[in-house]
């Protein structure tokens, strides 16, 4: 069980691996290598959060059971990862999963996992792991069972338990609000990627390479690679995971002005086309931009 977290390994961003992720939905742009497009995520507000109580000990306990038996090899029997695949628990998770929907957890596990036969569990057994996942990580046990259907999970937002991380600070909430905008509207301009490819060049090219493709040190983070992750998710999300995490000597030594300029050349990278105003700094205009597959 390791296809969709090796991808963004313990090496891609900082010490952290696993990435935040929602459902897509249309055609994969082009540039992403031919990658199969997930059912889309419907935006919506968000209802409950994973402090509540929203799965029951014995369904983690089944959720053990499946994990062992499919996911353990790869992931660990602690959840903490291993040679072939990141942690599941602990700093890992928090880091990437932190504002982020629970159903983007169970449909990209169930759409991509076991590395073996992908989609060949239940989505009872799949819901069942991801009970597991959030009672590993210290949260609440409830009186409800976690459901299976993907839309009432996408009303249960991920947030950081107080024990989950080890203490790692927890990512400003992105406050459920609906985008208004996509990148597909020329968020940024030509003269912003320009700058963010300097930035780009000076602290990240060594790792994921001059061409964002990636290396033996990190994953790419232009073509099939940003496509298949970050498609669905608000360009704020993108913006505070690079600030929080990156670059890895040093996260958070940037300016806010230069992590926003290195993902407009990201988005540049992966063929968003540029316009009149720049991508802004501020997080909660950066949630108002959805990411979207090129065209």
């Amino acid at each position: 069980m390791n296809r969709w977290l090796t991808a963004w390994g313990s090496a891609a961003w900082g010490s952290a691996a696993v990435l935040a992720l929602v459902s897509m939905n249309g055609a994969a742009a082009e540039t992403a290598g031919g990658v199969a497009a997930f059912p889309a995520a419907t935006v919506q507000e968000t209802t409950s959060s994973t402090l509540d109580g929203v799965f029951t000990s014995a369904q983690a306990r089944r959720g053990r059971r499946v994990y062992n038996q499919n996911c353990a090899s790869c992931h660990g029997q602690q959840l903490r990862g291993g040679e072939m695949a990141p942690g599941v628990a602990g700093r890992d998770f928090i880091v990437f999963w932190t504002e982020i929907p629970v159903g983007s957890l169970f449909e990209r596990v169930r759409m991509t996992m076991p590395e073996d036969g992908p989609g060949r569990l239940s989505d009872q057994e799949y819901s069942d792991v991801v009970a597991y996942m959030l009672d590993r990580n210290d949260y609440p046990s409830g009186e409800t069972e976690l459901p299976v259907d993907k839309a009432a999970l996408d009303r249960i937002m991920i947030v950081a338990a107080e024990t989950a991380a080890g203490g790692v600070a927890a990512f400003p909430a992105a406050a459920g609000q609906e985008t208004t905008s996509s990148t597909l509207d020329g968020v940024f301009t030509s003269a912003q990627a320009r700058r963010g490819r300097r930035v780009y060049n000076q602290n990240c090219a060594s790792c994921h390479g001059q061409q964002l493709r990636g290396g033996e040190m990190a994953p790419g983070v232009a073509g099939r690679d940003f496509i298949v992750f970050w498609t669905e998710i608000p360009v704020g999300s993108l913006f505070e995971r690079v600030r929080m995490t990156m670059p890895e000597d040093g996260p958070g030594r940037l300016s806010d002005q230069e992590y926003s300029d290195v993902v407009a050349y990201m988005l540049d990278r992966n063929d968003y086309p540029s316009g009149e105003t720049e991508l802004p700094v501020d997080k909660a205009a950066l949630d108002r931009i959805m990411i979207v597959a090129a065209e």
